[in-house]
C-alpha cells in the first residue's frame, strides 16, 4: 500500500541548525496552501491508489488548527482508498498543542504522535534555539498518554553543544519514565545555509564524543525495551513507524507540499522548494531525481537492523569474489557479522555507514 507525506512548511520560528524548507506562518493563507494540496491530491482520484499510512511533517504541522488537518485528512479520504487501520502521524513542536486540540486530533483519526522534543535540558534547547521548554515537553507527553494515545515517538538529539555524557544520561531516563513507545535519534549536523553554517558554536562535539554518546544511548535505549530496527530508530514491539518503513524498503509513497519527496512505480521525484510556485500549480512544481535502485537498495538495507540476505545480493550481481572478499575483512574487523545468512551492521558499523557503503559498492 501506499504512504502519503504532507508536507507543512509554517514555522513560528526557524531553528539555527535546521535545513528542512519552512516559512513564517505569518505571511500565507493557510486555506490557501491546503487548496493547493487538495488539488495536487485530485489528480490521484482516478487511480484509485490504496493508502496506509499519512505522516504530517514540517515545519511545524501542529501549528495547522484541527480544522486544517481534518480537511487534509478527508482529502486523502477522497481521493485514494484509505484503509480502515492506517497509521496517521503528526509531528508536534511540544508547545504548539493543547488538550482540545489533542483531542480533536484523536477524534479524526490520528493515531501517532512525533514530538521534536530534541533534549530534556534547558541549556541545550535554548542552545538549538528551540521554544519549547523540558517541562513542556513531559507535560504535553504525559497529557497525550492520559488521552489513550498509545503510540508516541519523540526525537532526542546527540552532538549538542555543550552537551555531556550526564546531560545525556539525564534526558534518557526521562524517556524510561515516560514509557516512550518510539524513540528517533539524530546526531546535530551542520548544513549549508543554516545560521549554525555561518557560526558555528564553539563547543561543538567532535566525532569521537559523537560515537562515544550514539553507542551509549543505544545501549540504554535497549535495556529499556527500545530495540533498535534502523541506524536512528527505535521502538518497543509493534510500534516501528510503518510510514518511514516505506522509505527504507523502497515502498511508494507520495509527497505534497513544497520540497516534498515521492517515490513512485520505480520513479523519484519532489516537489520545487518554493510555496508561491506550489500554491500557483502544485502538479506542475515537480522535478524528477535519476535514480538508481539497485544502489539505493543496498544503501538503505544497509541502515535497517535486519540486514540484507547474501542470497539477494547474489541475486542482485553484489557477490563477485572482491566483495566476498571485503565482506570478510568488515566481519573481521567487527563492522559487520553474519548470522543465517544473513549481513547486518554492528554498532560500529552503523557509525561508519557511509564509509562502509562506499566501500562495498565500489569495485
Amino acid at each position: 500500500m501506499l504512504g502519503i507525506y504532507i508536507h507543512i512548511p509554517f514555522c513560528v520560528k526557524k531553528c539555527p541548525y535546521c535545513n528542512f524548507y519552512s516559512t513564517s506562518i505569518c505571511k500565507y493563507n493557510i486555506n490557501s496552501y491546503i487548496n493547493a494540496i487538495l488539488n495536487h491530491m485530485n489528480i490521484y482520484k482516478k487511480m484509485e491508489l490504496q493508502v496506509n499510512t499519512i505522516y504530517f511533517g514540517g515545519g511545524t504541522p501542529s501549528l495547522l488548527n484541527a480544522n486544517h488537518i481534518e480537511r487534509l485528512i478527508l482529502a486523502v479520504k477522497n481521493n485514494f482508498k484509505l484503509y480502515r487501520h492506517s497509521e496517521i502521524t503528526i509531528e508536534i513542536n511540544p508547545n504548539t498543542l493543547n488538550k482540545s486540540k489533542l483531542i480533536s486530533l484523536k477524534y479524526m483519526g490520528v493515531n501517532r504522535l512525533s514530538f521534536g522534543v530534541q533534549s530534556f535540558n534547558d541549556s541545550e534547547l535554548n542552545m538549538l534555539g528551540r521554544t519549547h521548554t523540558a517541562q513542556e515537553s513531559i507535560n504535553i507527553i504525559e497529557l497525550a498518554k492520559n488521552l489513550k494515545f498509545e503510540n508516541i515517538s519523540i526525537d532526542i538529539m546527540i552532538g549538542i553543544p555543550g552537551q555531556t555524557f550526564k546531560s545525556l544520561n539525564h534526558t534518557l531516563s526521562i524517556v524510561e519514565k515516560l514509557n516512550i513507545q518510539h524513540l528517533s535519534l539524530y546526531q546535530l549536523k551542520i548544513e549549508k545555509g543554516t545560521p549554525f553554517y555561518n557560526n558555528t558554536p564553539s563547543s561543538i562535539a567532535n566525532d569521537d564524543v559523537i560515537s562515544y554518546f550514539y553507542m551509549a544511548a543505544c545501549k540504554k535505549l535497549e535495556s529499556i525495551g527500545l530495540k533498535q530496527y534502523e541506524i536512528s530508530n527505535f521502538a518497543k514491539n509493534g510500534k516501528k513507524s510503518e510510514h518511514n518503513l516505506k522509505y527504507w524498503t523502497l515502498k511508494n509513497y507520495l509527497g505534497f507540499g513544497p520540497s516534498a519527496h515521492s517515490f513512485f512505480k520505480g520513479i523519484r521525484f519532489y516537489n520545487i522548494p518554493n510555496l508561491d510556485a506550489y500554491m500557483l500549480n502544485p502538479s506542475k512544481s515537480t522535478i524528477t531525481e535519476p535514480t538508481d535502485i539497485k544502489f539505493e537498495w543496498f544503501i538503505l538495507s544497509l541502515r535497517l537492523n535486519c540486514g540484507v540476505k547474501i542470497d539477494e545480493l547474489k541475486r542482485k550481481n553484489f557477490w563477485t569474489p572482491n566483495f566476498e572478499f571485503k565482506i570478510k575483512k568488515l566481519e573481521k574487523e567487527k563492522i559487520i557479522y553474519i548470522k543465517n545468512n544473513n549481513i547486518s551492521l554492528t554498532l560500529k558499523g552503523m557509525l561508519l555507514q557511509n564509509s562502509v557503503i562506499l566501500y562495498l559498492y565500489n569495485p
